[in-house]
């Protein structure tokens, strides 16, 4: 399983149209329909009904769109969450120093928790 099927899933869910859905994802019906009958085969449990071109989502389908929709989430925050931690908007730094050293360390903290609000700073004597 994907999160690109996923991001297919609920687009689908949501238009109940492929060809809508399709265009809005910026991909081919055919694309979607493929991968979105491959999440189907892995799940081994139909997500929607096809009725000629209209579609309508399954029970099975109501169920796993809500799990769906958490998993897309939780990926997108922990894609914010590292991009953050790159940034250094967020973390945590550990410092092992000794007392003779601390009052060198003192102003290098001070620029660098001005530059860096967001990293925790740890210091071990």
């Amino acid at each position: 399983m994907e999160l690109r099927q996923i991001r297919y899933f609920l687009k689908a869910k949501e238009l109940l149209n492929f060809t809508e859905a399709a265009n809005h994802l910026f991909i081919s019906q055919s694309t979607l329909s493929q991968q979105v009958k491959q999440l189907e085969d892995e799940l081994g449990i139909p997500l929607f009904n096809r009725i000629g071109k209209r579609i309508t989502l399954t029970e099975a389908g109501a169920v796993f769109s809500e799990y769906a929709e958490k998993s897309l989430l939780k990926s997108q925050e922990g894609f914010l969450a590292l991009r953050d931690l790159k940034d250094l908007k967020t973390g945590e730094l550990t410092i092992g120093v000794t007392y003779g050293m601390r009052s060198t360390l003192i102003e290098a903290l001070i620029r660098f928790s001005v530059e860096y609000p967001g990293v925790r700073v740890n210091i071990v004597f």
